[in-house]
């Protein structure tokens, strides 16, 4: 499952192009993704607790969980005044 959405990640930003080009369905992509989160906050938790548990693939989690923080913290950034009330709330 990793490879799969690592490839279309890929595939998403070798296409280029802004959200108008492809339309907003990168972002409904990126959307049902992200809702998947809260559920393996919990199986991380769990994770945690088995002994002997081969935690190779811990490193690319890692890194594409914080590269898609920093992404929209870009995002946010370049455009302030969309997310205006989420940074006030900070």
């Amino acid at each position: 499952m990793a490879n799969k959405v690592k490839e279309e990640v890929e595939e998403e930003l070798e296409s280029g192009g802004t959200a108008e080009d492809r339309g907003v369905y990168v972002f409904d992509k990126i959307a049902a993704y992200s809702a998947t989160m809260h559920p393996g906050f919990e199986d991380l938790q769990t994770l945690k607790t088995i002994p002997g548990l081969d935690q190779t693939k811990t490193d690319l989690i890692k890194r594409a969980l914080a590269d898609a923080v920093r992404l929209m913290d870009e995002y946010r950034s370049e455009n302030p005044s969309y997310f205006r009330n989420m940074n006030t709330q900070k």
